[in-house]
């Protein structure tokens, strides 16, 4: 099948549409959008390299659509004198596909500094004369997109594990936008002095912070053996993971610090600040991970059952919620560079 672009255009859900879907529906969030388009799948993984190769093809394609190939032939109206000037200034529609990439002084200048030439343009022309091939010599039109793509579901070819693992870095930042408008609502009840309500927006932020580090840091995820498993030693979804499993994944990681006294001041150990809130009495000999854990079982009480069942009481510690902001400082602080 020789190329042809106007046939590229005319059957756009053959040709076009996978390609303008790969490139836009990386998040659920489109997933409406994906069905409108006709596709009920998951989303697309964001892998940079790919993504040029599809944004190269679709720019190759264009050219020949626009500007044909070969020789120039004249348009409607146009004179000869025209169509001269234009071929005095772009021989050829090859040369004014460069000469039109050549407008782009900032893609070239990145190009430059990053690979030490103007790939876009090699890759777009290169493309390109291989689908003049295709058009002048009959042979099929091979495209680079080879293998087909990857989404974030094993129905297409991936693991469990992979699945268990495929969000993208969009996932992360609005993690991290929830930890800290969650962060910003625990502080207004610990000045309301609602300590049972702070535990619970602490818990939101801790888990959103949690599960973006574990986003972020899949193939640590994947050796720590406190990682929630199947029976047959796959890693289960996000989904299934609770926040008792991202803390536990999180201990022994050492994303999670061992004690409180990293923000005491020296000579100051009964101290610490939260905003303009001074913590004065610590729990004897409690660590991190056990404020985590009484804040997990805090956390718990919005189920009466688990009131009753826990025996625990009430009204809830004061420290517990004031520690626990520190720590989801300490892990906002790990999550900086991503954002």
């Amino acid at each position: 099948m020789l190329f042809n672009a106007r046939e590229f255009f005319r059957r756009p859900r053959g040709r076009l549409l996978p390609r303008v879907l790969e490139l836009t529906y990386t998040a659920w969030d489109l997933a409406p959008f994906a069905k409108d388009c006709g596709y009920d799948g998951p989303p697309f993984r964001w892998d940079e390299e790919r993504r040029f190769l599809l944004r190269y093809e679709l720019d190759a394609a264009f050219f020949h659509l626009y500007l044909g190939s070969g020789k120039w032939r004249g348009a409607s109206g146009e004179t000869e004198e025209e169509l001269a000037a234009l071929q005095a200034r772009c021989p050829t529609p090859r040369d004014a596909a460069a000469y039109i990439l050549d407008t782009f002084p900032i893609v070239k200048r990145k190009d430059e500094q990053r690979f030490g030439e103007y790939r876009a343009k090699r890759l777009i022309l290169e493309v390109y004369d291989a689908m003049q091939r295709a058009t002048t010599t009959g042979q099929p039109y091979q495209t680079l997109l080879d293998p087909r793509p990857r989404t974030q579901d094993a129905r297409m070819g991936r693991s469990k594990d992979e699945m268990a693992v495929a969000m993208d870095t969009t996932d992360i930042r609005r993690l991290v936008e929830l930890a800290d408008y969650s962060r910003q609502e625990a502080i207004g009840c610990l000045r309301s002095e609602a300590y049972f309500a702070g535990c619970l927006v602490v818990g939101t932020a801790l888990e959103a912070a949690l599960l973006a580090l574990v986003i972020w840091h899949p193939q640590d995820v994947h050796k720590a053996t406190s990682t929630p498993r199947h029976k047959n030693g796959t890693l289960r979804p996000y989904t299934q993971w609770s926040l008792s499993h991202l803390v536990e994944v999180a201990d022994e990681l050492n994303w999670i610090p061992k004690d409180l006294s990293k923000w005491l001041p020296e000579g100051e150990q009964k101290k610490m600040q939260v905003d303009d809130h001074t913590l004065d009495h610590l729990m004897p000999g409690f660590q991190c991970i056990d404020f985590l854990h009484l804040l997990i079982r805090v956390r718990n009480l919005v189920h009466p059952y688990r009131y009753l069942k826990e025996n625990m009481s009430v009204p809830v510690p004061e420290d517990v919620c004031r520690c626990c902001l520190f720590i989801l400082d300490d892990i906002l602080r790990h999550l900086t560079p991503s954002t």
